[in-house]
C-alpha cells in the first residue's frame, strides 16, 4: 500500500509539472503577443535553433546529432539552445535556465525575444511532441516550421495530462511532426526499449533530409545518415587545474536520479579494490542522491578513496572524468558524459528499460552488465569487466579503436514507419 501511495504521489506530481511549465509558456505568450515582439529578418534563413531538454545525461546522448551538423548543415549557422552549462561542437552556444523558463513568464518572455532578435528560419525539438514546452518555446521563436517528434504517449495518467495540453494548443502548420520508435510502444518485446540514440540519430536523418532532399539519397536502410561517423560529444570548459594532481584515478558514481538504478554500494566497494591493488585512485562523485551510499562503500572497500560528492558543479565534473582512467558507475549521467568524452566506462544496468539508455558506445571501451534480475549482478562480474578494460587502456591507450556504435543490440531491430508508429520486423 505504501509503495503504491509513492508510485501516485509521484505520478500526480509529474502531472502538476507538465501542466505548470505548459502554463508558463502560456503565459509567456501572452506577454510576447502584448509586446508585439519582432523578428530579425538578416540571414534568417540560414540560421538554424536545436533546443536541447531532458536531463544531463539526455543532453549527452542527444550530442549524437553534432555529427549531422557538422557532415550536413556546414552552409546554416546552426544554434544549440542548452539547458546546461555545458558546449557542444560545431555550432553558436546560447544557456538558459531551463527550470525558470518552465515556471517563469516573464523570464520565458525575454528568452524567447532574445531569440527573436537572432532569427531562424527553423527550429529543431529534441524532445517528443507529448511534452509541450520545447514546441511551444520553439513555435514562439517564428521560425517557418518547427521539427518534432511523435511516438506513442505514456500510459495513464501522465498520458491523458499531455493530450489535456495539447487540447489547449491551438493546432498550428508551423510543427512538421515526424514519427518515431517509442518507449511506450506495446509492440516491442518486453523489458527491450528503442535505443535512444537511434530514435534521435533517425529523427535528425529525417530533419536533414527535409532541410536539403538532395540528402536522402544517403539514407541507409534504417534510415540514416551516414552512420559509421556517428558519436556522441562534448567539449570542456577549460581546467583549472583543480584535479590535475591527482594521478591515475577512477571515478565511481553510487546513486542515479532513479533509485531503482542503484546497485549496490558495497558491491561497489568490493569492486574498487580493484584499483587500489593496480595504485589506481577512487573518486566518489555525485548528488544529494549519493550522498547516504557513502558509508556503506567506505565499510566494503576498506581504503582511502576521494569523496567529492556535492562538491563539484557541472564544468568540474567534466573536467574531472575526462582526466580519469575510467567511470565505473549506474546507468546515469556520469556514464553517459563519460561515453561523450570518450573515457572507458564500466556500468552495471538496471534491466527494466534494456537498450533505451544503454548498450553503445565505443565497443572496446564502453562496457555493460546486464542480468535481468538487477540484485543477482555480482562484483565478480562487474569486476572482470573492469580488469578487460584496464588491461586495454595499458596496452592501447584510452583512444577507442573501434567505430561508435548507437546501440550493441538496434542490429536485431530494423524499423518500418507505417502510420505513426514505427514498428519491429
Amino acid at each position: 500500500m505504501k509503495q503504491k501511495l509513492i508510485v501516485l504521489t509521484g505520478t500526480v506530481g509529474d502531472m502538476l509539472k507538465l501542466l505548470a511549465k505548459n502554463t508558463s509558456s502560456l503565459c509567456g505568450s501572452f506577454l510576447l503577443f502584448l509586446a508585439g515582439a519582432k523578428v530579425a529578418q538578416e540571414d534568417r534563413k540560414k540560421r538554424i535553433v536545436v533546443l536541447f531538454g531532458g536531463g544531463i545525461g539526455d543532453v549527452a546522448k542527444r550530442s549524437v546529432v553534432c555529427e549531422y551538423v557538422k557532415e550536413h548543415l556546414s552552409e546554416y549557422d546552426v544554434y544549440y539552445l542548452m539547458p546546461y552549462d555545458i558546449s557542444l561542437p560545431h555550432g553558436t552556444m546560447i544557456h538558459f535556465d531551463y527550470k525558470k523558463a518552465k515556471i517563469n513568464p516573464l523570464y520565458y518572455f525575454r528568452l524567447v525575444n532574445k531569440l527573436r532578435k537572432i532569427g531562424f528560419s527553423r527550429a529543431i525539438v529534441l524532445l517528443p511532441a507529448w511534452e509541450g514546452f520545447l514546441s511551444s518555446l520553439g513555435k514562439n521563436i517564428l521560425p517557418d516550421v518547427v521539427y518534432r517528434y511523435t511516438e506513442t504517449v505514456p500510459p495513464e495518467p501522465i498520458g491523458f495530462t499531455s493530450l489535456l495540453v495539447g487540447a489547449f494548443q491551438p493546432r498550428q502548420r508551423i510543427y512538421r511532426d515526424i514519427p518515431v520508435l517509442s518507449f511506450y510502444d506495446k509492440r516491442w518485446p518486453e523489458k527491450y526499449f528503442p535505443s535512444d540514440l537511434y530514435k534521435i540519430a533517425y529523427f535528425f536523418s529525417q530533419v536533414v533530409c527535409d532541410i536539403e532532399p538532395d540528402e536522402a539519397k544517403n539514407l541507409n536502410e534504417k534510415g540514416l545518415l551516414k552512420p559509421d561517423n556517428l558519436r556522441t560529444e562534448i567539449e570542456l570548459v577549460k581546467n583549472d587545474g583543480k584535479f590535475k594532481d591527482l594521478g591515475d584515478y577512477c571515478v565511481i558514481g553510487l546513486g542515479s536520479s532513479f533509485a531503482g538504478k542503484n546497485w549496490s554500494p558495497e558491491k561497489f566497494g568490493q569492486v574498487a579494490r580493484l584499483f587500489s591493488e593496480r595504485n589506481v585512485k577512487v573518486v566518489l562523485v555525485g548528488g544529494s542522491e549519493s550522498a547516504n551510499l557513502v558509508e556503506a562503500f567506505k565499510k566494503a572497500y576498506g581504503g582511502e578513496f576521494i569523496d567529492l560528492i556535492n562538491k563539484t558543479n557541472l564544468s568540474e565534473l567534466t573536467n574531472l572524468i575526462n582526466g580519469s582512467v575510467l567511470v565505473l558507475g549506474n546507468d546515469t549521467s556520469f556514464v553517459h558524459l563519460a561515453i561523450a568524452l570518450m573515457k572507458p566506462t564500466v556500468c552495471p544496468l538496471y534491466g527494466k528499460s534494456i537498450g533505451a539508455d544503454s548498450f553503445y558506445g565505443y565497443e572496446d571501451i564502453n562496457q555493460w552488465v546486464f542480468l535481468e534480475n538487477f540484485s543477482n549482478i555480482e562484483p565478480r562480474e562487474v569486476g572482470e569487466k573492469v580488469e578487460k578494460a584496464l588491461a586495454y587502456i595499458k596496452a592501447e591507450g584510452s583512444v577507442p579503436r573501434k567505430k561508435f556504435a548507437l546501440s550493441f543490440l538496434e542490429n536485431n531491430y530494423v524499423p518500418l514507419m507505417k502510420g505513426d508508429h514505427a514498428q519491429p520486423l
